[in-house]
């Protein structure tokens, strides 16, 4: 279960980032500039995490706590394909009144802030609950924290190819959000499973985020205009409207 969680927070993590990406796009492009804004927002949360979950770890020593926290995430990304879209406007329209000369760094850094940080901190928190609370052997805590960092880093990877080559174009951003939502909160059922109880509100979460994985769901990125056609590829989010 520790590999699994360690494996599956890495996969999120990447997925998030590069969702984000095509969330994005329809309004600030996909630049150096918006990659570049992206990645850097996510790895301080990411340490902003790490720091948290070792203190965290410390004062509390327990495993729960961190599967509600996983789950708290879970939640939170799922919410990400339904208002996302409407934050980022927001922001665009705020930041052009604000900060019309760097719209795009400024509109980025807010919409990055706002929609994808805490989730990605709280995920951030996980290696160091897993290494202080899951390891028991102190002969080999060495051997074993090394695994759990490199299993990450291997769901990470992972993480970085399956919305680019497979979700994205097949299922596209939205469910995306959806599917490793899904998959964080069948980790959590997995843990509570494993300790002989289950969580009524975790099971729950979890039947609607598959319902809204399963249904359809067209909801249009540039909700603005009169599209003709909106579509993703693997290679980028395609948009035609009549101008």
């Amino acid at each position: 279960l520790l590999y699994m969680t360690a494996f599956f927070s890495g996969m999120t993590i990447m997925a998030v980032e590069i969702s984000a990406s095509r969330l994005l796009a329809p309004y600030y492009g996909t630049s150096s500039i918006v990659w570049t804004l992206i990645i850097g927002i996510i790895m301080i949360a990411l340490s902003i995490g790490n720091v948290l979950g070792g203190r965290s770890a410390d004062k509390h020593n327990n495993l729960s706590r961190l599967f509600f926290y996983i789950w708290l995430a879970s939640i939170w990304i799922a919410f990400i394909p339904i208002l996302g879209k409407y934050i980022i406007g927001l922001s665009a329209i705020v930041m052009m009144w604000i900060l019309p000369d760097s719209l795009v760094v400024s509109g980025t850094v807010f919409s990055c802030l706002v929609i994808f940080s805490v989730p990605l901190l709280i995920l951030g928190m996980s290696p160091p609950y897993l290494v202080k609370l899951g390891i028991k052997d102190m002969e080999n805590n060495g051997r074993i924290t090394g695994e759990i960092y490199a299993i990450g880093t291997v769901g990470s990877i992972i993480g970085t190819f399956i919305p680019t080559f497979l979700t994205i174009p097949t299922i596209g951003t939205q469910k995306t959000f959806f599917l490793f939502a899904l998959i964080l909160n069948i980790i959590c059922l997995t843990y509570y499973i494993s300790k002989k109880f289950t969580k009524r509100r975790n099971l729950i979460t979890a039947v609607i985020i598959l319902a809204f994985l399963i249904i359809p769901f067209k909801n249009s990125f540039a909700f603005w205009k009169d599209t003709l056609l909106e579509d993703e590829s693997s290679y980028n989010y395609l948009h035609v409207y009549e101008d």
